[in-house]
């Protein structure tokens, strides 16, 4: 009984145990719910908590009785699983759940959010200790700082540089912008409404969009078309052919026979029984396209084009040597129907317009023309008159008509133009004798007849000559358009020659040596090194000069390089000269000890010449008063206001076989026109039949008796040229190249053909009148003569048959057809007054504009003006595009700034002038930008869209923009960085420490702070205007609640379970 109840009693203490564990674990579960329930409520109290990050519970067990431990399988036995009883759970986690909560629209531009990963960070002003948060609740306070507004600690960051002195903020000099160094320590951020802001003077402009590549030029191009027949060039008989006569009682020297093509077609004379006959089936010959005459009265045959575009093409084979048609109606023809004789006689011209652009005279017009090929555009050669200023003569000197001689340097002067100085003082032309091709080298001269020179004195003369050059000049045009004047284009390209002698002593230089070429005795000592010529087009840079054979090799590199220059070397004067063909400058630079520029007295550096580029010099670039020039004078064909267009061949052969003792009385052979430049003249000796058939010489021509054939002008039948035979040469080779010393011998008893090679001195030509505004202003009319056969002056005039004139007009300047787009905007002193700056742009040719900038302070004057060229692509071109120098600059010419230029007064109310440099703001340069210009079809929609220069402003408003920096906008339309706002970011965010207010606090597991500017590495973006909402969600925390409610439940029956069971526990009696 006592051990039963002893037995009773031990298990009665053991169920009370286990129902005591339940009770517990009931207990604790209970409390775990009420944490739970807790946080659930904290996190739906801050639902709309700005930056408020939720919290989450999670539990875990505590720890379990273990009954029975777990067995293995023995054998054919199992295992058994062990057998344990938990004893209750706990709280394993209070976590706070760094989420991102969505971002809510304030409009409040110093409200910020952060996109993506994150914390701002703040200080209490105090101390050193840092806050994070993710509620961008902030505003500027009273002193400016930027603070969070619950607490006043102030937003971490970085301000713009400032000069430590004055406090101003820093400006970079070439962008205008601040500079906000990241690499500093944090600090607050102080903005001060108010704060001036100094002006700043503008530098430099740019220019966008499109110009017009269909824009029309300010004179558009015009043409002009003329035809002019080939007729005899003298008389045909002497006397009339008779037209209607058969061939051999005509009347022509000597029968015609054989065939003629003209244009490729060709007519047999055997066809034919009268020349009329002939010339009447050339007439209705369509495909031939000519009219050919007989004029009776002048005894000339007369071939006509019928259209302007028809040229004549013309050659013979005759039966009979010399009885050709053309031969005997005085046409030079070919022999040769492969290389017919090719006559311009339908002529087409184009004159091509250039609206010039003069800085200093901007109230005068002047317009540069040129005739070009209308194929190719390549300017057309023509002759035309250039005037020669105070030039020295040479001499006193022996002539063929006398002594007490003088030359000219040219051969072509107009005699009815010379003025003579002796010592500068003018003689009358009673003093002396004009002498035409008489000087060295058939040159023009002058013997003096009276009032006889000495030889100290110094004679020198001014007059025109002709000669062959580019047909162009310049017109000026009054306000209405019309031409009041008309000059010769004078400009030039750079060209410098040996300032002395080159050659040491009385040498020349041999250019073909090659032993030793660069020493003495053709240099006064040894060259080397290199040379570099550099033009607008091109740069060449010669190996080692040492390298060169001879001196005829560097020039042969310098002539074909890319420079596009010549180089030449004149023996007579033993000086060398360097001409460029290409617009702008030249420079010339040398290496070495002694340079081939040194050794050839040719002066290194920039070598200039006339701008070639559409704006005009006046001083350079068309004839003054000053230069010596004359305007074009009088009426139409008055004066030289013609340009000449040459319309045949200028360079003839002839030939005669016969022998020697044959040829004409006295010695004389006739040449074929009255017209020939004896000086172009080459006569070669063939002996044609016996044994020494095949030899040849090269006879000696002059205008003197000394030489083996004299020229006699017009001294032939019909007032041909001829030459009169003196002697034959004695050396010439054999045919096979060796040299017969008795040519003279053999050549006048062997047949032998005369062949002549010359130029003609006036080739057949028109003249087309230019406009010159003489007798008032006149329409820019360029007309062919057609009607005037000799001027007032005696010359010549060169009459077309037929043509048709051109003419042009000025443009509006503008307006939607205008020639000239203007574009305007204000730009600003170092004072901070604005200045209406405007800028025209003119299309002066194909892919070139000329833009330029009236002085907005100095009326009249050209602040600044440039060319900017375009390729083919429509873009800007910035290798052939230039800026020229400020005319407005007063600084000499070659140092003045390039650019727009202008010099502000003191009161910018002041109109009458730049002030002193001492007075009124700083001098304003201005750079402008074309570089994102384009010229392509369509409107011209260029306009200034940036200028850095400003008045001084206020700092009215501030913004934050999504990098974080404070942007500050002032009254002057400038916005500058005042700052930027610093985020961190942790390896564990979850490990920060709440602090409340939304701040948290960096702990041991949550990682260093990595501090950088938003929107780098992992730091997300800033929003303005926006504030992050909590990351509470209500549902899901509503749904917990329950859940909580549910487990609170549970776990309180747990307990009231247990306490009944032990109180029943409690009831049994043993």
């Amino acid at each position: 009984m006592d051990c039963k109840t002893s037995t009773d009693g031990k298990k009665m203490k053991g169920g009370l145990f286990t129902m005591m564990r339940s009770f517990y674990d009931g207990m604790g579960g209970i409390k775990n719910h009420q944490v739970w329930l807790d946080v659930i409520g904290n996190n739906v109290t801050n639902v709309n908590t700005y930056g408020f990050k939720a919290s989450r519970v999670t539990f875990e067990t505590v720890f379990s009785n273990v009954v029975s431990m777990a067995t293995a399988p023995r054998g054919k036995l199992g295992g058994v699983n062990p057998k344990e009883i938990g004893l209750g759970g706990t709280i394993a986690t209070i976590q706070t759940l760094h989420t991102k909560g969505n971002a809510e629209q304030t409009n409040k531009r110093t409200d910020l959010a952060i996109d993506g990963d994150g914390y701002f960070i703040l200080r209490d002003g105090y101390t050193e200790r840092k806050y994070y948060t993710r509620a961008g609740t902030f505003d500027f306070d009273a002193n400016g700082y930027y603070v969070n507004l619950s607490n006043g600690f102030q937003v971490q960051g970085w301000g713009a540089e400032r000069d430590e002195v004055t406090g101003h903020l820093i400006l970079d000099p070439i962008t205008g912008r601040t500079s906000i160094d990241t690499s500093r320590s944090l600090d607050g951020m102080q903005v001060i409404l108010g704060e001036h802001l100094a002006p700043k003077q503008t530098e430099n402009i740019k220019l966008y969009s499109n110009l017009n590549a269909n824009s029309p030029f300010a004179v558009n191009q015009i043409h002009t078309s003329f035809k002019k027949g080939i007729e005899s060039v003298v008389g045909v008989s002497g006397s009339a052919i008779n037209t209607a006569a058969p061939w051999a009682k005509a009347g022509f020297g000597k029968s015609p026979n054989g065939t003629i093509t003209i244009n490729g077609t060709t007519f047999s004379l055997d066809a034919y029984t009268t020349p009329q006959d002939l010339m009447t089936a050339i007439n209705q010959q369509e495909s031939v396209g000519v009219d050919i005459v007989y004029n009776a009265g002048l005894d000339l045959f007369r071939i006509t084009p019928k259209d302007y575009r028809t040229d004549i093409s013309l050659s013979e084979n005759p039966k009979t040597p010399g009885q050709g048609f053309f031969t005997q109606a005085k046409i030079a023809a070919s022999k040769s129907e492969d290389a017919p004789y090719t006559y311009n006689t339908g002529n087409e011209n184009k004159i091509v317009f250039t609206h010039l652009f003069e800085p200093t005279h901007k109230d005068k017009t002047y317009v540069a023309w040129k005739v070009v090929d209308p194929e190719t555009f390549e300017p057309i050669e023509t002759n035309s008159y250039y005037y020669s200023a105070n030039t020295k003569m040479s001499g006193p000197g022996t002539l063929a008509a006398g002594t007490d001689c003088y030359s000219f340097p040219h051969g072509t002067v107009d005699p009815s133009t010379v003025a003579v100085m002796v010592n500068g003082v003018v003689r009358p032309t009673t003093d002396y004798t004009f002498l035409n091709n008489q000087g060295p080298n058939g040159v023009d001269a002058l013997r003096f007849t009276a009032n006889i020179p000495s030889a100290s004195d110094l004679v020198t003369t001014s007059y025109y000559y002709n000669k062959t050059v580019k047909a162009e000049g310049v017109l000026e045009l009054n306000d209405k358009g019309r031409v009041i004047n008309n000059y010769i284009n004078t400009e030039t390209f750079p060209e410098v020659t040996s300032t002395s002698e080159v050659s040491p002593g009385a040498g020349v230089v041999n250019l073909t040596i090659t032993t030793s070429p660069w020493q003495s005795p053709n240099f006064r000592a040894a060259v080397d090194g290199t040379i570099t010529i550099a033009t607008s087009v091109g740069s060449f840079t010669s190996n080692a000069i040492s390298t060169y054979p001879n001196v005829q090799a560097l020039m042969n590199a310098i002539n074909a390089s890319v420079a596009d220059v010549t180089i030449t070397y004149d023996v007579s004067t033993d000086k060398f000269t360097l001409r460029s063909d290409a617009p702008g400058d030249m420079t010339l630079a040398q290496t070495g000890t002694f340079g081939f520029f040194s050794a050839v007295n040719i002066p290194v550096g920039s070598v200039s010449g006339g701008n070639n580029n559409s704006v005009l010099d006046l001083t350079s670039e068309i004839p003054t008063g000053a230069d010596g020039w004359r305007e074009t004078t009088g009426i139409a064909g008055s004066g030289r206001d013609f340009y000449r267009v040459n319309t045949d061949r200028s360079s003839f052969s002839e030939s005669s076989t016969t022998t020697l003792a044959g040829m004409p009385t006295a010695g004389t052979y006739n040449l074929f026109y009255p017209d020939v430049d004896w000086t172009s003249m080459q006569i070669h000796v063939v002996i044609t039949s016996g044994p020494n058939a095949g030899a040849s010489a090269m006879a000696t021509v002059d205008a003197t008796a000394g030489s083996n054939f004299q020229f006699s002008d017009n001294t032939g039948p019909f007032g041909v040229d001829r030459i009169i035979y003196n002697s034959m040469p004695t050396q010439g080779t054999d045919r096979d190249g060796n040299v017969i010393t008795n040519f003279n011998t053999i050549a006048t008893t062997d047949n032998s053909q005369i062949v002549l090679e010359y130029r003609r001195s006036r080739a057949n030509s028109v003249d087309i009148f230019v406009p010159n505004g003489n007798y008032g202003p006149e329409p820019i009319v360029f007309s062919p003569n057609t009607l005037k056969p000799v001027y007032e002056s005696g010359e010549l005039a060169n009459v077309a048959d037929a043509a048709v004139e051109g003419t042009a007009k000025m443009n509006e300047r503008r307006g939607d057809k205008g020639y000239e787009y203007s574009i305007s905007m204000e730009i600003f002193d170092s004072e901070g007054v604005a200045h209406m700056l405007l800028i025209y742009l003119e299309r002066i040719k194909e892919k070139t504009w000329l833009w330029w900038a009236p002085n907005p302070v100095e009326i009249g004057k050209v602040a600044g003006y440039g060319l900017a060229t375009f390729n083919q692509d429509a873009v800007y071109e910035p290798s052939t595009s230039v800026v020229f120098e400020s005319p407005s600059d007063p600084s000499p010419q070659g140092s003045r700034y390039r650019g727009i230029y202008f010099n502000p007064p003191e009161d910018p109310s002041d109109t009458r002038g730049a002030p002193p440099p001492s007075e009124g703001a700083a001098i304003v340069k201005i750079l402008a930008d074309f570089s994102q210009m384009t010229e392509a079809g369509g409107i011209s929609t260029t306009d200034i869209v940036e200028q850095d220069g400003y008045p001084m402003g206020e700092l009215q408003s501030v913004t934050i923009d999504n990098r974080g920096v404070l942007v500050g906008q002032y009254s002057n339309y400038r916005s500058l960085d005042l700052g930027q706002i610093a985020l961190a970011t942790f390896t564990n965010p979850s490990g920060l420490s709440n602090l409340g207010g939304t701040m948290f606090e960096e702990t041991a597991n949550s990682g260093k702070a990595d501090i950088g500017s938003p929107s780098t590495k992992r730091r997300g973006g800033i929003k303005s205007g926006y504030l992050e909402m909590s990351n509470v969600d209500l549902t899901e925390e509503f749904l917990k609640m329950i859940l909580a409610e549910r487990g609170f439940q549970a776990n309180s029956r747990t307990v009231t379970t247990a306490d009944r069971i032990i109180m029943e526990l409690l009831r049994i009696r043993p």
